[in-house]
């Protein structure tokens, strides 16, 4: 009593056997196509996935060097900026400063006060653009906080700006004779 569909309509003459075969077979096929679809489907749905996740890291990267990049960019704008407001206005100056750029010896024409503050380290010779600019040394630490290739010279200060002398802690024999 319980025949299936295909029997029914066989029996009764709508299909032919023929029929009824081709349309299991095509079954079969669609069902191990099925199988077949669905592994593929995994396999490129776990594609999708790692591609999706390389570009969100390539994305990421992308975005720290970027922010990276506009931080560098706005430490120098605010250096340049200490520059500007607290550079020092050199008049003509009767004194030349020698200090050394990398490898090359540089001259400043400063005034006498100028050339000994720069000499003692109260004042420092910072980079600005193609040429130089001098600044307060508290300018200047902050101008290194925020670019340190900006400082081109900065004296240690004299001997006697430390308190003494470097050979204090030296005993000198009574019997030396100078």
């Amino acid at each position: 009593m319980s025949r299936s569909l295909q029997d029914q309509l066989k029996r009764s003459g709508l299909v032919s056997d023929q029929q009824v075969r081709d349309h299991r077979a095509k079954q079969r096929k669609a069902r191990k196509q099925g199988a077949a679809a669905s592994e593929v489907t995994e396999e490129a749905r776990a594609a999708a996935a790692r591609a999706a996740a390389e570009k969100a890291e390539r994305d990421r990267a992308l975005a720290r060097e970027r922010a990276s990049e506009a931080e560098a960019r706005e430490r120098t704008a605010q250096a340049r900026q200490l520059i500007e407001r607290h550079r020092l206005a050199l008049p003509d100056g009767e004194e030349a400063y020698n200090f050394v750029d990398g490898t090359v010896v540089r001259r400043l024409l400063v005034g006498v006060k100028t050339r000994d503050a720069l000499a003692a380290g109260r004042l420092v010779v910072v980079r600005d653009g193609e040429g130089y600019a001098v600044v307060p040394t508290d300018v200047g630490e902050r101008i290194a906080a925020r670019e340190p290739g900006a400082i081109v010279h900065a004296a240690s200060g004299g001997d006697d700006a430390d308190g003494g002398d470097e050979y204090a802690g030296y005993e000198v024999p009574d019997d030396l004779r100078w």
